[in-house]
């Protein structure tokens, strides 16, 4: 072959090279094009029926598009509205809310990110006890003493050690998570305690919403409000149940079981809109809490119940979920 027509060939292979490259650019533009366009439509989609079905679908497909697009601030705006607006339902509000959340931690600033939580009715406010045994999953059904009740001055024979109640840590606080992990080193095959208290002005009917890694199981005010026997990965709400809270100070008891991955917990009270209970106080440790449903010097015993807890609510969300979780491109 002469120097000629090798350089023939290779001039023509460069332009072929160059040619590909353009047109790839071009598709990928094009499409960058189609997919802000498609989260343009979503958003007017979802935001002409947020209360329907359908919406909720559509918006979680599209939170899942935020980090591909180039408009996140169009999907942020929709966050914004549909969480105050009226017509939002129940699980719209709360996708709504923890979108409102993640955008709040890309500005870097702790007391943004705690009070993007408020819409949520998270419980932060915590008493923790343990660890005790959780071998096998035996601490599921296990009748420790803190399901007995309260006394702060008490020691109790954990899994390891002998152990007390103690506060949580302020370490929850931006997410909303109570982790055992960060308050216990001994962090598989293990059960731990929370014990919380909320104020309610009056009777009212709420919804609980819980979202755990491991096994559980949740009174309220001694009766059993939630019961989850399975290991289960965390994510952010899993289970919810229709609950009613008695005028003044309620219990919430929450018992977590870990064995291999996850460990701990998240709980909310809302009301049947997804909204923040009105005057509900405890929720976080501030003054308020402190005036009204603070925890005593003193022991305080209970008897628990151990019937069978309602059924709980289907949430879509966490159906979507798992779907995508075995399918994760459904969501483009």
């Amino acid at each position: 072959m002469t120097l000629f027509r090798r350089r023939a060939i290779y001039r023509t292979f460069f332009i072929i090279s160059l040619w590909t490259a353009a047109l790839t650019s071009i598709a990928w533009a094009a499409e960058a094009e189609s997919l802000d366009a498609r989260v343009r439509r979503l958003a007017a989609e979802i935001a002409a029926q947020p209360g329907d079905h359908a919406s909720l679908e559509r918006f979680y497909s599209l939170l899942d598009l935020r980090k591909f697009t180039d408009v996140p601030q169009t999907i942020d705006a929709l966050c914004s509205r549909l969480l105050v607006s009226p017509k939002s339902g129940f699980e719209v509000r709360q996708l709504a809310a923890w979108c409102v959340h993640e955008a709040a931690w890309t500005t870097g600033e702790p007391e943004a990110i705690a009070a993007a939580l408020a819409p949520m009715g998270i419980v932060t406010r915590w008493l923790v006890a343990g660890p005790f045994d959780n071998e096998g999953g035996v601490g599921f059904d296990a009748v420790y003493p803190p399901e007995q009740g309260y006394d702060p001055e008490a020691t109790m024979d954990g899994k390891e050690r002998p152990v007390s109640w103690r506060s949580f840590p302020d370490v929850n606080r931006l997410t909303g998570y109570q982790d055992f992990a960060d308050v216990y080193t001994s962090s598989t095959q293990s059960v731990a305690y929370a014990w919380g208290r909320v104020f309610a002005p009056r009777a009212m009917s709420a919804v609980l919403l819980i979202g755990s890694g491991g096994s559980l199981k949740a009174w309220l005010n001694g009766r059993l409000a939630a019961a989850w026997p399975e290991d289960r990965p965390a994510r952010r709400w899993q289970s919810a149940y229709r609950v009613n809270l008695k005028k003044g100070v309620n219990d919430i008891l929450v018992k977590v079981g870990g064995r291999e991955a996850d460990w701990g917990f998240r709980l909310a009270l809302l009301d049947r809109a997804g909204r923040p209970l009105k005057g509900l106080a405890g929720l976080q440790d501030d003054a308020e809490a402190q005036r009204r449903a603070s925890f005593p010097a003193g022991a305080l015993a209970w008897a628990l119940t151990g019937e069978k807890p309602a059924k709980p609510l289907l949430l879509t969300v966490e159906r979507l979920a798992g779907r995508y979780d075995k399918q994760p491109d459904a969501a483009l």
